[in-house]
């Protein structure tokens, strides 16, 4: 993703714990609104996160998966249940690998994680455009 307006937006960067599995979240925000790009795997981590965002009082408008491994999307269903408008969203490529993934994840990262894995993941829904709007601010989606 690349910022192509001004240099209203900020950025924060997240970084889970290693024993949780050592995943890097960006918040991309605005003066209102933001934007989550992965969302974490266990549950202490989404709940950092979670708490992060909340002491932001910023709208969190969509939660973004860049690729479709479980550790980037697993915890989004804990997100959605604090943030409820937020939207879960993905290009249609990467959606339809999290959707044929998904009912598998969360197995894998019960063996991989146990009691600390995050609530199992929803489906992604796809995102068609090519730029994704905080605050008026255009941030392009890069597809490689």
């Amino acid at each position: 993703m690349n910022q192509t307006s001004s240099n209203k937006l900020e950025l924060e960067i997240f970084v889970s714990e290693p024993a949780e599995i050592n995943l890097t979240s960006v918040l991309i925000m605005g003066p209102t609104e933001m934007m989550v790009v992965c969302a974490q795997a266990t549950k202490s981590a989404v709940n950092r996160l979670a708490d992060v965002i909340e002491s932001k009082n910023k709208k969190l408008s969509y939660i973004f998966l860049t690729h479709p491994h479980f550790d980037h999307h697993l915890g989004a269903s804990m997100l959605i249940n604090r943030f409820p408008e937020a939207r879960f969203i993905a290009t249609p490529e990467v959606a339809r690998l999290q959707r044929v993934r998904h009912p598998y994840d969360a197995g894998f990262a019960q063996q991989s994680l146990g009691e600390n894995t995050a609530e199992p993941s929803m489906p992604v829904e796809d995102y068609r455009e090519d730029t994704i709007t905080i605050d008026g601010e255009t941030i392009e989606i890069w597809k490689d």
